[in-house]
């Protein structure tokens, strides 16, 4: 294993001459921040989990396209983007398709359900209330563990989560969680 004084030049490097060391170590700083930007974008855990793996399986699968000269983190960045943009397109296309084939045909899916929710959430909650509400309440990440992810303390998520809940239950005659 790597350690954390290894710069991305050096990980990129090892990489390149087939070290699956340095590409764990490359993977553990950068997925969960890959997560969130995707996570930001599509507003869809599961489609942000799939766009940062799908971008490492492009790393690991074309080492030869890393540049060891420039920075990593913009470039995985731009990465995410555009994965996430072309998750966007795809489900655009194939919701306009669906829609012509079946017009006025309700939604039964939970996956329709969630991105609903999902809608809900976006629309009256802010970025990071969002954030922090569906990684407590949908995934079960205690506030310590949110902090983390979203570089931020334990008490700014608690009151994050706070705030989202008290907002939500505006909106609700019952209760979104009990502590």
């Amino acid at each position: 294993m790597f350690s954390k004084v290894q710069s991305d030049e050096q990980l990129i490097k090892a990489i390149k001459r087939g070290n699956r060391g340095a590409f764990a170590e490359l993977y553990r700083r950068y997925y969960l921040l890959l997560f969130r930007v995707g996570f930001s974008i599509l507003g869809n855990a599961t489609l942000a989990e799939d766009t940062a793996e799908d971008f490492f399986v492009a790393v690991l699968s074309h080492p030869e396209s890393l540049d060891e000269t420039k920075p990593f983190k913009p470039y995985a960045f731009a990465g995410i983007r555009y994965g996430a943009i072309n998750h966007l397109r795809s489900a655009s296309s194939k919701e306009s398709a669906l829609m012509e084939e079946e017009v006025g045909a309700p939604a039964s899916s939970s996956q329709s359900v969630s991105e609903d929710l999902m809608a809900f959430l976006k629309h009256h909650l802010t970025p990071e209330e969002c954030s922090v509400y569906v990684l407590h309440v949908g995934y079960g990440y205690t506030f310590a563990e949110i902090g983390a992810m979203t570089d931020c303390s334990e008490d700014s998520a608690s009151s994050r989560f706070g705030r989202a809940k008290n907002k939500l239950q505006v909106f609700s005659s019952e209760p979104t969680e009990k502590d």
